[in-house]
């Protein structure tokens, strides 16, 4: 099923308990600019969401722009940047789906990994490398945040401890508390 497929018939049942239809936004496919999938949007809840459907890909070996079909969630899963990228919420069970079987573990571990062993993932795509160096930058600023939150609320000033000894006096004190 296409993006837009889905979107209407969340518009159909929202017409069929009493709710207003949402607008749909339709990017279509532009095989000259490497754009080989069309993508619907719908604002929910105050969030723009992206529609596209399951695929797999193929990429031929001198090429970045793959071959695509209608595929499987799993086939889809396996072929994501990395693989907390892979989990998929099921609506109907109202639980996330790991298809790779280390999505969400490595969600928990803070991992950046490829469901393919990277050599295949980043050889097809060379842009996925830029895009797990980004979800990267995201998460060690997450953790920077985080690191500074507990120097605050521990009472450890980073101005006045080297930060060998500001770790350890951290451990210290969140072992203390724990």
């Amino acid at each position: 099923m296409l993006g837009k497929e889905f979107c209407d018939k969340v518009n159909g049942y929202l017409a069929s308990t009493g709710g207003k239809p949402l607008e749909i936004g339709v990017i279509q496919s532009n095989p000259d600019q490497s754009k080989h999938l069309e993508t619907a949007r719908m604002r929910l809840f105050d969030v723009w969401i992206d529609f596209v459907n399951l695929r797999s890909e193929d990429y031929a070996e001198k090429s970045r722009i793959p071959t695509m079909e209608f595929g499987s969630a799993e086939q889809d899963a396996y072929r994501r940047d990395l693989t907390i990228s892979s989990l998929f919420y099921n609506i109907n069970t109202c639980l996330v789906e790991d298809f790779t079987g280390r999505g969400l573990d490595d969600l928990k571990s803070g991992k950046i990994v490829t469901p393919l062993p990277p050599k295949e993932t980043f050889f097809d795509d060379p842009l996925r490398v830029l895009r797990a160096i980004a979800q990267l930058q995201m998460q060690l600023q997450q953790e920077k945040s985080v690191w500074m939150l507990l120097d605050r609320a521990l009472g450890i000033t980073s101005s006045t401890l080297s930060p060998v000894h500001r770790h350890s006096t951290l451990r210290y004190r969140l072992l203390r508390h724990a």
